[in-house]
C-alpha cells in the first residue's frame, strides 16, 4: 500500500509539472500568438509604406536616382526614364555603365565625391536637345544615419533659364539703346525712334527705312557686324543706302582696334541713304560709347552735306534712329 501510495504521488507530482508545463506553453502560445499579429501589422505597414513609395516614384514628376556605395542603381523614377536615358531593368547595374542624355562627363565622380566628402553638390546641365536641368547630388542616409549611396535629382529649369537669358538680352539692349539716346541728346540731337529688331535682313533693312519715313537724318544700328551667320546689320544696310561713307566704318575699326585685336573683325558699314546717314555701331554699351566719341563730332557736318547745304556752319542738329 505504502508503495502504491508513493506511485500515486509521483503520479500527481508529474501531472502537477505537465499542468504547470501546459499553462508555459499555453501562455508562450499566446506571446507567439501576439507577436504574429504585431509582426502581421508591421509586414502590413511596410507594404503600405513600399506601395506609397512606389507610387510617389512612379507619380512625381522629377527624375531621381537613387544609387548604393558602389553606384550601383536601386531606383529610379520614370522622369528619370526619360531624361536620363535609362530603363527600369537598369536597376542593379552601375550608372558607369549608363550613358545619360545630359552633358555631365564627370558625374561619376561627384557622386564618390558626395559619398565620400557627405557634402551636397549642384549644378546646371543640358541634355543633348539643349535643354537646362538642375543637377542635384545628396549623401543617401539610412535610418541610423550612415551614409548608404547617393540621391541624384533633375529639375526641369529651363522655361526659367531661358526666361532670364530673354530679360537679361532685353536688358543688355536696353542699355545699348540708352546709350545711344544718352550720347546723342548729350550732344544736341533730337531721338525721334528707337526699335529692337531680330537678326534677319529684311527685317533690319525695313526698320532702317521706317526710321528714315519717319523723319531721322541719322540710323545708328548696333550689334550683327561680326562673322556670326546671324551677323547680317551690314548685308542690311547696303540694300537701303545709295552710296558707302567708307571712311566712318574705317575710323570706327581703328577705335574698336585700338581697344581689341576683335576690332579688325568687324564689318561694320556707313552710308548715305538719301538725306540719311545710315551708321553701324558695336553691339556693345561700351563699344557704343567708344564709338560715339568718334563720330559725334563729324555728325552736324555729315547731316549739312546730305541736306545739300555747303557744310561750313558745321552744327546742324541731327534727327536720329536708333
Amino acid at each position: 500500500n505504502e508503495e502504491i501510495q508513493s506511485s500515486n504521488e509521483e503520479l500527481q507530482s508529474t501531472n502537477e509539472e505537465l499542468q504547470t508545463a501546459k499553462e508555459e506553453m499555453q501562455s508562450a502560445n499566446e506571446e507567439l500568438v501576439t507577436v504574429n499579429e504585431e509582426l502581421k501589422e508591421r509586414n502590413e505597414e511596410l507594404s503600405r509604406a513600399n506601395s506609397d513609395l512606389l507610387n510617389l516614384l512612379a507619380n512625381v514628376q522629377v527624375a531621381l536616382v537613387i544609387v548604393d556605395t558602389r553606384l550601383n542603381i536601386q531606383r529610379l523614377t520614370p522622369m528619370a526614364e526619360r531624361v536620363l536615358n535609362l530603363i527600369p531593368s537598369d536597376v542593379g547595374r552601375p550608372i558607369r555603365h549608363i550613358q545619360p542624355n545630359i552633358e555631365c562627363p564627370d558625374l561619376e565622380q561627384q557622386i564618390h565625391e558626395v559619398i565620400d566628402k557627405i557634402q551636397p553638390y549642384e549644378r546646371e546641365v543640358q541634355d543633348r536637345q539643349g535643354r537646362w536641368f538642375s543637377l542635384q547630388i545628396r549623401p543617401y542616409k539610412s535610418v541610423d544615419n550612415r551614409i548608404d549611396g547617393a540621391v541624384l535629382t533633375l529639375y526641369d529649369v529651363d522655361l526659367v533659364k531661358r526666361e532670364a537669358e530673354v530679360r537679361s538680352a532685353r536688358d543688355y539692349l536696353d542699355a545699348i539703346i540708352q546709350t545711344m539716346r544718352e550720347g546723342l541728346v548729350g550732344a544736341g540731337h533730337e531721338v525721334i525712334a528707337s526699335a529692337l529688331v531680330a537678326d534677319d535682313i529684311a527685317q533690319v533693312a525695313n526698320a532702317i527705312l521706317d526710321a528714315i519715313r519717319a523723319g531721322a537724318n541719322v540710323v545708328l544700328t548696333s550689334g550683327g557686324t561680326g562673322l556670326s551667320p546671324n551677323d547680317v546689320t551690314p548685308e542690311a544696310t547696303r540694300r537701303v543706302i545709295d552710296r558707302e561713307v567708307p571712311g566712318i566704318a574705317e575710323a570706327l575699326r581703328a577705335r574698336a582696334l585700338a581697344k581689341t585685336p576683335h576690332g579688325m573683325l568687324s564689318r561694320g558699314v556707313a552710308g548715305a541713304a538719301g538725306a540719311a546717314l545710315v551708321v553701324n555701331l558695336p553691339g556693345s554699351p561700351r563699344a557704343v560709347r567708344e564709338s560715339l566719341e568718334i563720330l559725334l563730332p563729324v555728325l552736324p557736318h555729315a547731316v549739312e552735306l546730305l541736306a545739300g547745304e555747303t557744310g561750313e556752319r558745321g552744327h546742324a542738329r541731327g534727327r536720329a534712329g536708333s
